[in-house]
């Protein structure tokens, strides 16, 4: 289907979505349950942003299903950076700002903003642990997934993943 829709048959985008709709909904409710009280981003919203952005790549040259779901994963984590940057804009006061810096990985309450700055910051250093995360936490991705989009040895991925989580965690909480 992904080869249908790279050369133009406009009804394989419809076809694709039926099949991924569901899993990016529950994908998108679960990060945005993560969510401060008052987000105004609801998943079903965020699943068809993430349809509209990907409907105008139809020139990518989509190697494998992995591929697409890469994209996809990246894609939904632009837009809720987006959403996070905006709704920073409207914060109160500069404590407040600092107060919500603060993020942990296994926290209730993930301030996306912080993940995407962190982990801009990991992919200059540390590009495949960034994409791990990447895959992981925005995408959903479990283990075998990642390892499968990424080409690599499933250790080598939870092994990443371990790094990632330790190094996100002492780059965000130092900036608070």
């Amino acid at each position: 289907m992904l080869q249908d829709w790279k050369s133009g048959d406009p009804d394989a985008i419809a076809r694709i979505s039926v099949l991924i709709y569901q899993d990016l909904r529950s994908l998108a409710a679960h990060h945005l349950k993560h969510e401060r009280p008052g987000n105004t981003l609801e998943a079903t919203a965020l699943v068809h942003e993430v349809f509209l952005r990907i409907h105008s790549m139809q020139h990518i040259d989509w190697q494998t299903r992995a591929h697409f779901l890469a994209t996809v994963t990246n894609v939904m984590r632009h837009i809720l950076v987006d959403h996070a940057r905006r709704r920073n804009l409207r914060k109160q006061s500069v404590e407040e700002r600092q107060r919500r810096n603060v993020l942990h990985l296994n926290s209730r309450e993930v301030d996306i903003l912080g993940i995407h700055v962190a982990l801009d910051k990991m992919s200059a250093a540390f590009p495949r642990a960034a994409r791990v995360v990447e895959l992981r936490f925005f995408g959903g991705l479990d283990f075998a997934e990642t390892a499968q989009v990424l080409d690599v040895s499933l250790s080598s991925v939870e092994r990443d993943w371990r790094f990632a989580r330790v190094w996100l965690q002492d780059e965000i909480s130092g900036h608070q």
